[in-house]
């Protein structure tokens, strides 16, 4: 029986081979776009995973005038003392502006002593003492790649808002798997990210 089956579809393969081709290659352009969407969507789901593991559960803004500017110190009394909130980590955010190629930075300072910011950076290897050292910082490859194309090989000098210079060296670049957070951000110290 399986051998008529077989004579039976090498000759309708034989007679019809325009039409089997067709259909081979329709069957190979579908199989190799759905293979191509599942892999950019199973990709999605790790790196979304891995960003929210990695983020607060909330973040308190102060937004005035729709910008957003400091949370009073006073808040925190208030927030420690709601039901369900174990910690609360302070951090600084805020955008550095690089005027002459009119590019900008995310600069977010974090308290490098806190147990919860360490969790965060726990897979960077970073030695705390040789960090506090001088004004350094860890820098997203995108930062990493500007520096680079405009000589800043060491260090970037930058200006707060009282036109002063601080010269700020590179420590160490993010890996590239963060890229979907730290492309373009400046980790810093809380105190001197404070001055920019």
């Amino acid at each position: 029986m399986s051998k008529i089956f077989f004579y039976f579809f090498k000759t309708v393969l034989n007679r019809e081979k325009q039409y089997f081709r067709a259909i081979f290659i329709i069957f190979v352009f579908l199989v190799t776009i759905l293979s191509s969407v599942f892999f950019i969507s199973f990709s999605i789901k790790n790196i979304i995973n891995l960003t929210i593991k990695n983020q607060y559960d909330i973040i308190v803004q102060n937004i005035n005038s729709g910008k957003v500017v400091d949370v009073p110190l006073e808040w925190i009394d208030e927030l420690v003392e709601i039901y369900g909130i174990k910690s609360i980590t302070p951090r600084v955010y805020g955008r550095y502006y690089y005027e002459p190629k009119e590019h900008y930075f995310s600069i977010i300072g974090i308290d490098f002593y806190d147990p919860n910011s360490l969790k965060l950076i726990k897979d960077l290897d970073i030695n705390l003492d040789n960090f506090f050292d001088k004004n350094y910082m860890l820098i997203g490859q995108g930062v990493a790649k500007f520096l680079d194309e405009y000589r800043y090989d060491r260090y970037y000098n930058f200006r707060p808002p009282d036109r002063s210079i601080i010269k700020v060296y590179r420590y160490k670049t993010l890996p590239p798997q963060t890229n979907i957070l730290s492309l373009d951000t400046v980790l810093l110290d809380i105190n001197l990210a404070k001055k920019f």
